[in-house]
């Protein structure tokens, strides 16, 4: 029964029934969400008296709660009494009657959708609110693709470009250039690949999505609207776009993939460089970033970040990542940004080249930690205790200032990194430890000097040849012997210098 032949059914009752149905419901709590809440205070200063619209108290408010009943979809724990009700009735009459009207004409609409042009959004979607079924875009649309008043989708948007769909042979690419969801909140499913044309994406009311996959490797997208997303299952995200908006994502609960151009381009990367920015995110099961990133931040991401994937699928097996966190960057130098991450409980591994690494508030790690940079970078990790971090590249320093507890510090550096004096500090704080720990560091060796080396070489061979006039020809021999001898010594391989100490007592 739907709220209009509900209503009527209510108002086909005597005034003495209708009063007992309203003074039973009156027992039961109902539930408010946060629009409504606001709606009524929005209306709390207008005071209109009974009945409205000819309505008697117990038919409006049963009318109230039959559509709480049918409509809300999300609610929280905050429960209204009827008493409220007739409270708050005179004053938000009108929105009600606004919010009923459209309750009216709200429809569900079932099935599998196929949109081939522009006019079938009308003739496919008119009237509805929530679609229960995938909606796909055929290869033959072209243009701009709009699909408004969708409030729920309890399915997949498919907007794909594959080369072989099964049982349907070769397709061609559509030509979508812009996908805009004007109203919609709620997407089971979105798929969004290989699609040259397309240059917006707006989804600005969307809250939440179980899978958020947009595949556009090789291309750039001018625009990604997804100002009001909150939460996801999976969100990945691959290819070239000039912004992006994800100001509101909070919680992803299994995988955070980004990819930037130049990773896996089957075709020519033209893509410009990622910037990215997640500052409401608070929690990822995992992170993974990778290609070409010009900005990375996390700015709130909070002890929330921990990462307990468990490799017993097919990635572990395959040889796919095992990092809870893993960002790879290429030929542009990325600043990534964690500046309240204050616990690591899962593994963190950060590769390419890094311009500036911030995770001020990090003290605690207990799992392994892998740091390599192709550009000179300056490291300071305020970490108070670690397990085990590798640091290696062309590192021009590495300081752990608050340092009081490791189990293993391996740096290998390009550049020269100070590691006599790096291993002493380490050797310090070792001391107090109950266990061994092992701190190894290498850098180049010192380089011999020019003039040291020249002054090597020529003096032999003054002295070999004012000796000259007075040997014999076998002595002669046996000098410029000794003199290559001599001369090859400061021409060995050059060689790291490595220091390691392992201390401590179990």
């Amino acid at each position: 029964m739907g709220p209009a032949e509900w209503a009527a059914t209510i108002f086909s009752l005597g005034s003495s029934e209708k009063a007992g149905y309203a003074s039973r419901l009156s027992q039961c709590p109902i539930y408010t969400n946060g629009l409504l809440d606001q709606d009524i205070a929005k209306a709390g200063g207008v005071q209109q008296s009974f009945p409205v619209r000819g309505r008697s108290p117990p038919e409006f408010l049963l009318i109230v709660i039959q559509w709480f009943l049918s409509e809300t979809r999300t609610v929280r724990a905050q429960y209204v009494s009827l008493a409220r009700w007739v409270a708050i009735a005179p004053a938000a009459s009108r929105v009600f009657d606004r919010r009923l009207a459209s309750v009216a004409t709200a429809r569900l609409c079932r099935g599998s959708f196929k949109v081939t042009r522009s006019e079938d959004v009308k003739s496919l979607f008119q009237g509805c609110t929530h679609v229960r079924g995938d909606i796909t875009i055929t290869d033959t649309y072209s243009g701009a693709l709009i699909l408004p008043s969708l409030k729920t989708i309890d399915g997949k948007l498919d907007v794909q470009y594959i080369t072989s769909r099964p049982g349907t042979g070769n397709s061609t690419a559509t030509q979508v250039t812009s996908l805009e969801l004007p109203d919609t909140q709620s997407i089971k499913n979105v798929a969004i690949a290989n699609i040259t044309t397309l240059k917006t994406i707006s989804m600005p009311r969307l809250e939440s999505v179980s899978h958020f996959a947009i595949y556009q490797h090789g291309f750039t997208t001018d625009t990604l609207d997804l100002r009001s997303l909150r939460e996801a299952s999976y969100f990945y995200l691959a290819g070239g776009f000039s912004s992006v908006n994800v100001d509101s994502l909070r919680n992803v609960s299994q995988f955070l993939d980004i990819y930037g151009p130049g990773v896996g381009a089957e075709r020519e990367d033209t893509g410009k460089p990622l910037q990215l920015t997640f500052p409401s995110l608070v929690y990822a099961y995992r992170l993974l970033v990778e290609g070409r990133i010009s900005k990375y931040a996390h700015p709130s991401i909070r002890n929330e970040l921990t990462c307990h994937l468990e490799f017993l699928g097919r990635d572990h097996r395959d040889g796919g990542y095992s990092d809870d966190v893993m960002i790879r960057t290429k030929e542009n130098p990325g600043s990534f940004s964690f500046p309240s991450l204050k616990n690591l409980t899962g593994s963190f591994s950060v590769y390419g080249p890094i311009k500036s690494l911030d995770v001020s508030s990090l003290q605690s790690s207990t799992v392994y930690m892998k740091l390599g940079t192709t550009s000179p970078l300056n490291l300071t990790l305020p970490l108070r205790k670690l397990t085990s971090i590798t640091l290696y590249g062309t590192l021009e320093s590495v300081k752990f200032p608050f340092l009081k507890d490791f189990e293993s510090i391996d740096i290998h550096s390009t550049l020269p990194v100070g590691c006599k004096s790096f291993t002493t500090q380490m050797e310090e704080i070792s001391q107090s430890l109950e266990y061994k720990a092992r701190c190894r560091c290498s850098e180049p060796r010192s380089t011999p000097s020019l003039l040291g080396l020249i002054a090597l070489c020529v003096i032999p061979v003054i002295a070999i040849a004012a000796a000259g006039y007075y040997c014999t020809k076998r002595k002669h021999e046996d000098m410029k012997y000794e003199e290559e001898k001599v001369a090859e010594q400061p021409l060995l391989s050059i060689e790291a210098d490595e220091y390691e100490k392992v201390v401590g007592q179990r």
